[in-house]
């Protein structure tokens, strides 16, 4: 009997017992993580802070999203959307 016959004779286990498994796992992959990234291993390093988000990420404002900034694409001159949402004046009334 090859391995591939014996995989695909096995019985299915649930999700539940799947989960179980990988919460009994994963204390001994965490500290083997960290114990790749202290020895200078970047890859693991990174996932960590990523992970813990301490990815290095500065404090600065996120780029403008697409929409942001394609409707600042579409705003004529001097027109501010917050102002016109707010005020109703984009309604139907400004001529462009």
């Amino acid at each position: 009997m090859t391995k591939a016959t014996r995989i695909r004779r096995r019985k299915p286990r649930s999700l539940t017992a799947i989960r179980q498994q990988i919460l009994d796992a994963a204390q001994p992959i965490v500290t083997a993580i960290i114990k790749g990234a202290k020895s200078g291993n970047y890859l693991q390093a990174k996932f960590l802070f990523d992970f813990a988000g301490l990815s290095g990420a500065t404090a600065e404002a996120p780029p403008p999203s697409l929409a942001e900034t394609l409707l600042g694409l579409l705003q004529a001159p001097g027109e501010n959307t917050a102002k016109n949402s707010a005020s109703g004046a984009d309604a139907g009334g400004a001529a462009r």
